[in-house]
């Protein structure tokens, strides 16, 4: 019996440093074992470290995982592997949120809103801009990793992109996620694999879906380059149209004239959340800004009348998200950015500011988002305020 227990444990040892090693240099074996679909929690309290936050993103890549040829770091986040001390003299800025800034559609990086909102900064004085944000996550994801890791930075000014498309809507908790035994699977890699197996074996994905380039492997590990851009033009869509547009009509609940009492139950949930991060900004010394994101509906007319349509002629309130957001943030003191107002006027303007049937903004709808941040920035980092 004895010998049967040290058996298991050396090759339980064994698969454990196999996967590590052949995870290095298998594109097959990263995409099983950083699988997310299966993990869509989104309490986080029990996380403690920025990478088992990032591994339990449902749509996480994974350390130093290649996101539209730029290599993601050691916790598998858009920016490269910092120290824990700034540089003299230099501005740090900590930046929050959902893919619109992480993928952003497949911009290459030059064109990406926080490459641009780097430089922007650095010509007033060196800024360093470290992007925590991660694929598929909400406000309660945000605030976990200002607290796990955000805040050991010391930041100068703290930056959460807060998306009007679904950060409004995705607070319910997956009350399995975080238990003992899945905060373990985000630690052991042979507990992952075997979690994983078993997902994809029974996992149906979205036959709207259409993946825009193989995983391949980053090779050497050097966190924050910047490598080929994978697509000879621009990409192609991310999603057939029909699904493109029944995640729009899904997501215009948010328009709703009334909302019913479970929108407004996870309205209750983020007021919570973005208070909290008010308070763990506060108390690390970092101004605030909260950067409200419109939805391509709100911004392109013609699409909310097809989605108004859709929903059998009902009038969508496209302004209600804002108005309520805004309303919390100024009782709240909190520095807030609407980027609607411009978005629509340029929309307006004939400006395209979205990819196509993909959500996120294409290189103009960045360079928009970067020159507006900063500005605001700017003013909210200037001495006396």
């Amino acid at each position: 019996m004895r010998l049967l227990l040290v058996n298991v444990v050396v090759l339980g040892v064994a698969l454990e440093m196999g996967l590590r090693l052949g995870s290095l240099v298998s594109a097959s074996l990263r995409r099983i074992l950083y699988q997310r679909e299966a993990w869509p929690g989104q309490d986080y309290r029990d996380v403690r470290s920025a990478r088992d936050l990032t591994a339990a993103a449902w749509q996480g890549l994974g350390p130093y995982g290649d996101c539209d040829g730029f290599v993601l770091n050691r916790d598998g986040l858009r920016t490269t592997d910092y120290a824990l001390a700034r540089r003299p003299g230099t501005r740090r800025i900590v930046v929050l949120g959902d893919s619109c800034f992480v993928e952003a559609g497949g911009v290459r990086d030059a064109d990406h809103v926080v490459t641009r909102l780097t430089a922007a900064l650095g010509t007033r004085m060196p800024t360093e801009v470290l992007d925590l944000a991660a694929t598929g996550t909400g406000p309660r994801f945000y605030r976990r990793m200002l607290e796990v890791e955000g805040v050991r930075l010391a930041p100068d000014a703290v930056v959460v992109g807060f998306f009007v498309g679904n950060d409004l809507t995705d607070e319910p908790v997956d009350a399995w996620t975080f238990t003992p035994a899945a905060r373990l699977g985000a630690r052991w890699w042979g507990f992952r694999l075997a979690r994983n197996l078993v997902h994809l074996a029974t996992y149906t994905p979205d036959p709207g879906m259409a993946f825009r380039q193989p995983w391949r492997p980053s090779w050497p590990r050097q966190a924050g380059a910047v490598r080929a851009y994978p697509f000879p033009g621009e990409p192609e869509p991310a999603l057939t149209d029909a699904a493109w547009f029944a995640q729009q009509r899904d997501r215009s609940i948010v328009f709703d004239p009334a909302w019913l009492p479970e929108l407004m139950a996870q309205w209750a949930a983020v007021r919570e959340t973005l208070a909290g991060i008010a308070e763990v900004s506060a108390v690390a010394g970092a101004r605030l800004l909260v950067v409200v994101i419109p939805d391509e509906t709100q911004v392109n007319p013609a699409l909310a009348a097809r989605v108004c349509t859709a929903r059998g002629g009902v009038p969508l309130d496209l302004d209600k998200p804002q108005r309520l957001l805004g309303a919390f943030l100024r009782e709240r003191g909190v520095a807030a950015l609407d980027l609607l107002p411009e978005f629509r006027a340029r929309a307006a303007a004939g400006v395209s500011l979205y990819m196509p049937r993909d959500g996120h903004w294409n290189a103009a709808g960045q360079r928009l988002a970067a020159v507006r941040i900063a500005a605001r920035l700017e003013a909210l980092l200037a001495p006396g305020r």
